[in-house]
């Protein structure tokens, strides 16, 4: 718009803005009608306003937002137990932290596929091993991790993670885009993970 000269007014910017939104609970339903859990990651999100010029009642503003967007699991974790411990840390024995023979050998062979790479990144004249080393060290969920990660970005949300009120507030927006989510696929969202980065 900027290259023909014509200007988006304030409004026309926040509608804009809900269009390209209104799609986001149409894409996690989609993941979620495959089985698929969500996993939403936040994070703060600082900055500063400067005033032009210091006067009564203008001043530098800091603000301390929330980031976030919304991901889901490739592996799926129903199967494993957290209700219960594994065992008493007084029944466990050293030897059961070590490696097994056999988990050395894999262990050893990852790592020789690791230095192979480094090797070829940086000795231009190893070139023609390429085709003899692996692109992906093979495991026990080499095929769900080989399919595309889903990244759905969320509204920027104006709370600040160090305020109790901020936060309730924050979470009342989560809880109501995911009834806003389920209403629409008859879908009941199960347990969602928050994660923050660090």
């Amino acid at each position: 718009m900027n290259a023909l000269k014509v200007c988006q007014s304030h409004q026309n910017w926040l509608r804009i803005m809900d269009d390209v939104g209104n799609h986001l609970c149409d894409l996690v339903q989609d993941n979620m009608s495959k089985g698929l859990r969500p996993r939403l990651i936040f994070d703060n999100f600082d900055f500063r306003i400067l005033a032009g010029e210091m006067l009564q009642g203008v001043e530098n503003k800091d603000r301390h937002w929330i980031c976030q967007f919304l991901t889901f699991d490739r592996v799926s974790t129903e199967n494993l137990d957290n209700t219960t411990t594994q065992g008493k840390l007084e029944d466990f024995e050293l030897k059961e932290y070590l490696l097994t023979h056999e988990e050395q050998k894999q262990m050893q062979r990852e790592y020789i596929i690791l230095v192979l790479r480094i090797l070829l990144k940086y000795i231009p004249w190893l070139g023609t091993l390429k085709n003899f080393v692996p692109d992906h060290i093979e495991h026990a969920y080499s095929k769900e991790m080989s399919m595309k990660s889903t990244i759905i970005s969320l509204p920027v949300q104006p709370f600040n993670q160090n305020k109790l009120q901020d936060v309730v507030q924050y979470l009342d927006s989560v809880e109501s885009f995911l009834k806003k989510v389920a209403g629409r696929a008859d879908l009941v969202p199960g347990t969602l993970l928050l994660n923050e980065l660090n």
